[in-house]
C-alpha cells in the first residue's frame, strides 16, 4: 500500500466532509462547493499517487498548496484555531509529505 496515496485519500475525505459541515452549520454554499471540488481532485490525485504517476504528485501538491495558503489566510484573519488553523496545519503537513516523496515514475 502506498503511504502517501493513503494519506492524500484520507485528506480528501477530510476536505470534503469539512465542506459539508461548513454548509450544514452556517449555510456556506462556497464551503460546500469547494470542499467537494477539492475532495474530488484529491481523490483523483491519490489514484495517481497509488499508480506512481507524476500528475498525481503534481496535482496533490498543487491542491494541498492552494488549501494551505487559503487556510493560513483564514486563520490569520479570524484567529480561530477551528477550522482555519487546524486545516492549515493539516494541509501543510500533507504538502510536506508529498514534497518528501521522491519515488515516482516519469509517466504522464
Amino acid at each position: 500500500m502506498n503511504f502517501t496515496g493513503t494519506i492524500v485519500l484520507l485528506y480528501a475525505f477530510a476536505v470534503a466532509i469539512g465542506g459539508i459541515i461548513g454548509y450544514t452549520k452556517v449555510g456556506s454554499l462556497p464551503s460546500l462547493i469547494m470542499g467537494i471540488v477539492f475532495g474530488v481532485i484529491l481523490v483523483v490525485c491519490s489514484y495517481g499517487l497509488f499508480k506512481k504517476l507524476v500528475w498525481g504528485y503534481m496535482g496533490a501538491l498543487a491542491a494541498s498548496s492552494i488549501l494551505t495558503i487559503f487556510f493560513v489566510a483564514r486563520f490569520v484573519l479570524s484567529g480561530k484555531m477551528w477550522p482555519g488553523g487546524m486545516m492549515a496545519f493539516l494541509s501543510f503537513m500533507v504538502m510536506l509529505l508529498i514534497l518528501s516523496t521522491k519515488n515516482f515514475n516519469q509517466q504522464t
